[in-house]
């Protein structure tokens, strides 16, 4: 019992020990690691706080864009501004502004071809008196400026945007309407643009040529804590200045100065998840530790180390504790192992055993499809070489019998009809030749001798459309073509019996991989017995899968195109398709 509690004991404290190292180790690299991580995470905010700002300043000035493009599309205001003087403009003006929702634009100028006439209005809040009418149109580039531009008169920058004013119903351009904001000394528009980051910012400021033309700087009052305290972080002088993304050009920016507080929220707020997640940390280990150290879970492991190294050599042998239950689990443990062994043993056996049986059942199907293919070819030749000949011989016999007796009405009738049925058998002899083993097979290939299947033409007959794009050019084994004949042949067989369908597409083209022979149908379909386990059919489907096996082929049968029917896919690998021997080297 003592033995066991010390061991308990150093476990628990070496445990503690490793925790709190690793945890002291941890502390110290994040210490000086935090400052860059901040860092990047400070970046981060300012790069997005620049963004945001350059955004609502594209929001503002699209306003002011909106306003002008608006009193532009309003004829009735821009017919009394071409027909009156700047009183009239001021009137009609300050009355659309007050119907208006929102203004955004500080001025707003109108200059009309062929006069002296220039109208220009500046807000009251603006400070833009010392600013005419004529300069800003003539500054700006005279009445073939368009768009938006900045513009410096004296010591104040405009960001002027002009458009044409014409006369809808005439569509006649009659003259010029400008207007923008003031950009220098805009405090209001800056602090519209900060509205939403005011406390995270200390100054912000328009910039332009690098120079600064309109500041605001807002308050920022230290917050500290213990932890600032402790810490001691220092001041945070960061600049951030945009890209300058914006209408009015490149050379004008914002700048801005990040509140000191937005990187001390951070650290704080880093540090305090960190402290607190290393005290739960810690108070985890220390369960963990507790419960781990106990001498049962070590001879747990044990065990399970045991029980695979008894797995790996069935020779293993438990080695004898002080404990008495342990010793006992490990004999158990070396018993089932053992068994296991035994019972792997026999399963590897018994696997080689199918393996061996399934090659065997393999050799003979093929042996059975070989001799059965080359019986079928043998009784071919005999009809061919001995039926039909004699059959040609007493055809010609009777022909020149028939020639001898042009004059005896009887016999020529006699003749006649012997010569009808002599062709008849001719025929039927020469078709089942035809259906044993087409002799076009050898010397044309499958491109010549499937088109002359005799299920064709009953299928024709049968008002079904026969579609076939016979593209196979490679000289094939013979086994492969004689398999691939008889599985068309199957198929079609099957398809006229069974389909009840209107056409039938067979494809047989060389691929980059092999051989594919593709039948199918639009008829029914397979029935719901067999659409699982196509290939476990009926006795045509079931020499189709032999034929494949054969073939070293991959059988595939399914439905057709649009789920409709039946397709038959087979496809044999090139060193199983192609006479290597006889293939002209490319």
């Amino acid at each position: 019992m003592r033995a066991n509690l010390r061991f308990k004991t150093i476990t628990f404290l070496l445990l503690l020990l490793a925790t709190f190292t690793f945890l002291v180790s941890f502390l110290i690299n994040i210490f000086y690691e935090s400052r860059e991580i901040i860092g990047k995470q400070v970046d981060s905010h300012n790069h997005a706080m620049s963004f945001r700002l350059e955004e609502g300043l594209r929001t503002y000035l699209d306003g002011v864009e909106d306003n002008l493009l608006t009193i532009r599309s309003n004829e009735r205001m821009i017919e009394s501004f071409y027909r009156g003087d700047q009183a009239n403009f001021l009137s009609t003006l300050s009355a659309w502004e007050e119907e208006f929702e929102k203004v955004r634009y500080d001025f707003i100028a109108v200059s009309f071809h062929g006069s002296n006439r220039c109208f220009l209005f500046a807000g009251y809040f603006t400070k833009l008196h010392h600013l005419s009418c004529d300069e800003l149109i003539i500054r700006n580039g005279g009445l073939d400026s368009y768009g938006w531009n900045t513009l410096q008169i004296k010591d104040t920058l405009l960001g002027v945007y002009t458009i044409n004013l014409d006369i809808k119903s005439s569509g006649k351009v009659i003259g010029q309407l400008a207007g923008g904001i003031k950009l220098s000394d805009n405090q209001y528009l800056l602090e519209k643009l900060s509205f939403y980051d005011q406390n995270g910012l200390r100054k912000i400021s328009f910039q332009y040529d690098n120079q600064p033309i309109s500041t605001v700087e807002f308050p920022s009052p230290r917050r500290d804590n213990w932890l600032t305290t402790l810490l001691a972080m220092e001041q945070d002088d960061t600049v951030v200045t945009s890209l300058g993304d914006t209408v009015l050009g490149e050379n004008f920016k914002i700048q801005f100065y990040p509140n000191d507080d937005l990187s001390q929220d951070l650290r704080l707020q880093f540090w305090e998840t960190m402290l607190f997640g290393c005290v739960v940390a810690l108070l985890i280990s220390l369960a963990i530790a507790f419960t781990l150290s106990s001498s049962v879970d070590t001879q747990l492991q044990s065990l399970i180390l045991f029980a695979r190294k008894a797995h790996a050599d069935k020779r293993t042998t438990w080695r004898r504790t002080n404990i008495s239950d342990f010793n006992a689990i490990g004999e158990e443990i070396v018993q089932i192992m053992r068994d296991l062994k035994q019972k792997e043993e026999m399963l590897e056996r018994t696997n080689t055993e199918l393996i061996a049986i399934n090659e065997d059942k393999r050799r003979i199907l093929h042996h059975l499809i070989s001799s059965q293919e080359h019986e079928r070819s043998r009784i071919s030749n005999d009809l061919h070489d001995d039926m039909s000949q004699l059959l040609a011989v007493v055809h010609i016999n009777l022909v020149t019998l028939k020639d001898q007796l042009m004059h005896e009405d009887a016999s020529k009738e006699t003749v006649s009809e012997c010569l009808n049925i002599i062709n008849l058998m001719y025929d039927k002899v020469y078709n089942r030749i035809e259906s044993l083993r087409p002799f076009e097979m050898n010397d044309f290939g499958l491109s010549i001798s499937i088109p002359k299947i005799p299920t064709i033409k009953q299928l024709e007959m049968q008002d079904y459309g026969v579609l076939m794009e016979l593209e196979q050019e490679k000289p094939l084994k013979d086994e492969i073509k004689s398999n691939l004949y008889r599985i068309t042949q199957e198929a079609l067989t099957n398809i006229m019996k069974h389909a009840k369908g209107t056409l039938v597409t067979i494809k047989l083209k060389d691929e980059l991989q092999g051989l594919r022979l593709i039948i199918e149908d639009d008829g029914v379909g397979l029935p719901n017995s067999l659409k699982k386990e196509a290939t476990r059919g009926g006795f045509g489907l079931m020499s189709i899968q032999e034929r494949a096996d054969y073939m070293n082929a991959t059988l595939s049968i399914g439905p057709g195109t649009d789920n409709e029917g039946v397709a038959i896919d087979v496809f044999v690998p090139a060193e199983h398709a192609y006479n290597v021997k006889n293939t002209p080297a490319k």
